[in-house]
């Protein structure tokens, strides 16, 4: 038994050097295990509150989509309607611009379609040309679009 007395005598100091440092290293471990669980409750904290003010932030924008959705619809209808007013006159002389086409329009459209009534004188809301000038040499002239106000009144 002195053999086992003696190997527990030499290796009882080594053992409790060793194991020693044991409850240090575990306390050490705790502590960083602790901080670690207060950091990502703090993050689950943030998270939800981010959740929780997404849920209305997207119920608001799905709804001003609807809105735009509407909106671009209603004004493709306008923008289509307005071209309904419109009138193209092809063949007018590319010499023929600017106030002259205005007067040009205001004259040239009642006589076309019967309404001398000279006492409610057509209003013409515009008139241009479609696209850019062209060289006088260079064929056909671009066409006229114009819009009488007060035709149909």
């Amino acid at each position: 038994m002195s053999d086992v007395a003696d190997i527990s005598a030499a290796i009882s100091p080594l053992l409790d050097e060793k194991f020693g440092k044991l409850p240090a290293t575990i306390q050490s471990v705790l502590s960083q295990l602790t901080s670690q669980a207060h950091r990502l409750t703090e993050v689950e904290d943030r998270v939800s509150t981010l959740e929780d003010g997404f849920h209305p932030l997207q119920a608001q924008l799905e709804k001003q989509d609807l809105i735009i959705q509407g909106l671009t619809e209603k004004l493709d209808d306008l923008e289509n309607r307005s071209r309904r007013n419109n009138l193209r006159v092809i063949g007018l002389p590319e010499s023929v611009k600017g106030q002259a086409l205005s007067e040009w329009a205001a004259d040239w459209l009642p006589s076309q379609l019967g309404y001398g009534d000279s006492s409610r004188p057509v209003a013409v809301e515009r008139v241009h040309r479609v696209g850019p000038d062209l060289n006088p040499r260079a064929g056909r002239p671009r066409p006229v679009i114009m819009r009488a106000a007060s035709l149909f009144l």
